[in-house]
């Protein structure tokens, strides 16, 4: 104590955390997701998410410390597609990730390996995957998700099995830019959707999957 007292200087000190992390901040508490024909969102945040300890496969050419939360499904197609919807305003103008990963024994404590990963604003779509087997998806952003509010870093994820996308009502989102950032996709498993107006073009035959945008000018190119 000071001045050579100890009862009248004394205090007790801790480190309080203002908000708890996700619970599946660490691949081990990884959410499960079901995959479908039809997309159905589960509600998810990266708010005050941290960065993984071990080795991680590097995602998307993305360098440095990131921020991280884990989701695992089993497949029910040889081709996946993970949905990312719904943005909160401190995840739409960042640099978000989705990846997805295999692991050497079907668990989070066996080898990674990085199978893809995109841009949240883009969906993921893998392909030659096994049927049963258990994958980890991982939603990450690059600048630390804290101090905003918890909305502010939420968003929805599903994963669609192959022909997800079979249906109108099921369209993937595409998002218009200057430059074209290609989104993987698949006819494999696809059907016919019998049209309740005349198409213009294919026959009554063609198996199809659809894709939706939002416009940014009269004259969008759609490259395939």
């Amino acid at each position: 104590g000071a001045f050579g007292s100890t009862g009248n200087y004394r205090a007790d000190v801790c480190i309080t955390h203002p908000v708890a992390p996700p619970a599946n901040d660490d691949c081990s508490g990884s959410v499960l997701l079901t995959s479908g024909t039809a997309c159905t969102n589960t509600a998810a945040t990266l708010f005050y998410a941290t960065s993984s300890s071990g080795t991680i496969p590097a995602g998307c050419s993305v360098s440095g410390t990131v921020y991280e939360v884990w989701f695992r499904f089993a497949a029910t197609s040889t081709t996946q597609i993970v949905r990312l919807s719904n943005l909160g305003s401190g995840l739409a103008g960042a640099s978000t990730y989705v990846q997805m990963f295999s692991s050497s024994t079907g668990l989070c404590g066996g080898t990674l390996t990085s199978l893809g990963c995109s841009a949240a604003s883009s969906s993921l779509t893998v392909n030659s995957l096994t049927v049963g087997t258990t994958y980890y998806i991982r939603v990450f952003v690059s600048s630390n998700p804290v101090g905003i509010s918890s909305a502010a870093y939420a968003f929805n994820i599903c994963v669609l099995q192959s022909g997800g996308n079979d249906a109108c009502a099921n369209a993937i989102e595409l998002f218009s830019g200057t430059t074209c950032s290609a989104v993987a996709g698949t006819l494999q498993g696809a059907t016919y959707t019998a049209p309740t107006v005349a198409f213009s073009c294919g026959n009554t035959s063609s198996a199809d999957v659809w894709y939706r945008f939002e416009a940014k000018t009269t004259n969008p190119t759609i490259t395939f």
